[in-house]
């Protein structure tokens, strides 16, 4: 499209006056979908100085089916995708079968006002060969137990308040220095989208629907 022509031609008129190789692509929400998709066409039609792909976007929901997510994990190494997940965001988790997640994924604590660090899910489902794991069980579900805290997470200002929040502590408490590994727990081995046997170790309490409103200054 003509959008998508104007947008190449940008990067690469950027890319010529800079030694960097690197792109780096945002987006909240269906602007989050719309950098995956932009990422696989850029991806699949190169750029002259070939530059590394970064996706780095927030509730981002599924965007293809399970062939999509195996081709853009698997087949397209310079394209690496990460998505941060606040709390129990309902979008992330959404459409249901058959779409898929792609990339990885960063899990902001269990609720917008959890104080844990972020952890890191390779490629979401993890790999029992890598000794990675995968969300947690229930992972897919939980939201819907508490919908108003699930919607109420997904407003692109709590993210903001999350990470300001967390980087007022120490810079630590951002950083993800490597995949969770595989535990000897069995669930680990299960997928996301299957029921947990004891439901009650993902019914934490959420934050309510109300967001306190941020001001947000761009320099």
């Amino acid at each position: 499209t003509q959008f998508y022509t104007v947008i190449r031609q940008v990067l690469q008129d950027s890319l010529n006056t800079t030694s960097r190789k690197s792109v780096y692509l945002t987006g909240h929400s269906l602007g989050a979908a719309e950098s995956v998709l932009l990422g696989v066409a850029l991806a699949c039609d190169p750029l002259p100085t070939n530059p590394r792909l970064h996706l780095i976007n927030f509730g981002c929901p599924k965007v293809g089916n399970h062939a999509f997510h195996d081709t853009l994990n698997n087949q397209i190494p310079h394209l690496t995708i990460w998505r941060v997940v606040l709390g129990k965001d309902l979008v992330p988790r959404l459409p249901g079968y058959p779409f898929h997640h792609v990339g990885h994924t960063i899990q902001l604590g269990h609720n917008t006002t959890s104080e844990e660090p972020p952890a890191a899910y390779y490629q979401h489902v993890g790999d029992s060969e890598l000794g990675y794991a995968g969300v947690p069980v229930g992972w897919s579900v939980v939201p819907y137990i508490w919908i108003p805290g699930a919607v109420g997470s997904h407003h692109l200002d709590k993210y903001i308040d999350h990470l300001i929040r967390q980087q007022g502590q120490t810079l630590e408490s951002l950083l993800v220095k490597e995949f969770t590994p595989l535990s000897s727990n069995s669930d680990d081995h299960k997928n996301d989208d299957m029921t947990d046997d004891d439901v009650d170790d993902f019914l934490w309490p959420d934050d309510d629907v109300i967001h306190p409103n941020i001001a947000v200054v761009e320099a």
